[in-house]
């Protein structure tokens, strides 16, 4: 399913891309992507092993196929690499696998996918496994034929093989993550985005994700983020992951069962830290 926009519901957009760092354990690759008239050979292999949202004894693992590292700082995002893709710099398929090996959801990171911010939703990637144990994925992903994705020609096959890596523990959590610089910088937006202050709010975001605010949705955006943001009197800060220029905020609720309410991502800006997307 395509990945998009909404004023209620606003995801990761573009921002300026930070240098990048070292590039996590991977694997290997050995294939090629082809999208529109272009062929990208993919080399590079990552399996992140992801929390089943509907079964917390299972996990899920997303296998990333690309064509160049992806760094730390950028692995861990929902859609690893994806600003890197976004700006032309990397090309991955990425393809999501439950514990029982049968396929979640499916994807193509390009910078061609302007309206969907660089990710693509592909249908029925085909899988054919050697190796899938606590510490190891290996076989072969592929289409099964040619698929059309946005008027353009799409196909990959790549055999892989990578170790299972898990998110590294958050920086901060519980009480002490409110506390860190991004979390404080979440709430400053939030109490701005109560108050509906576009002044306040575009000291808060970086200078491409704030440049909504003064389009023609501006004011539709404003009164929207002001009805429809995690109330702080409900919600708290559950963790904050800090990872080089780049950083995670996740909201949760203060029940018992303590849900993810909101995820903000910063990015370190001229020593400041400034929010360059949000799900909420």
């Amino acid at each position: 399913m395509k990945r998009s926009i909404s004023i209620g519901v606003f995801v990761i957009l573009l921002a300026a891309i930070a240098p990048s760092r070292a590039a996590a354990a991977e694997g290997t690759a050995s294939g090629k992507l082809t999208l529109g008239d272009k062929t990208t050979p993919l080399t590079h292999a990552y399996a992140l092993a992801r929390p089943d949202a509907f079964d917390k004894t299972k996990e899920n693992v997303l296998i990333v196929l690309s064509d160049v590292p992806i760094p730390e700082d950028s692995l861990w995002e929902d859609f690893p690499g994806l600003r890197m893709g976004a700006a032309g710099r990397l090309h991955a398929v990425e393809v999501e696998l439950r514990s029982d090996k049968s396929v979640k959801a499916g994807g193509v990171v390009d910078a061609s996918f302007v309206d969907s911010q660089g990710y693509y939703g592909m249908e029925n990637p085909q899988v054919q496994l050697t190796t899938f144990d606590s510490r190891t994925v290996e076989g072969k992903l592929f289409t099964a034929k040619p698929q059309d994705l946005m008027k353009k020609r799409f196909e990959f096959a790549a055999t892989f093989r990578a170790p299972i890596l898990h998110r590294p523990a958050p920086t901060a959590s519980g009480a002490s993550a409110s506390e860190t610089a991004p979390a404080k910088v979440v709430l400053a937006f939030l109490k701005a985005a109560a108050a509906g202050d576009k002044a306040a709010i575009r000291k808060l975001l970086t200078a491409e994700y704030g440049k909504p605010l003064d389009g023609p949705r501006g004011k539709d955006i404003l009164n929207q983020w002001k009805t429809n943001h995690p109330d702080p009197a409900t919600t708290e800060i559950g963790s904050v992951d800090i990872r080089g220029t780049s950083a995670e905020v996740v909201m949760v609720n203060k029940s018992k069962d303590g849900g993810m309410e909101a995820k903000f991502t910063l990015t370190l800006d001229g020593g400041q830290w400034r929010i360059d997307g949000a799900m909420m």
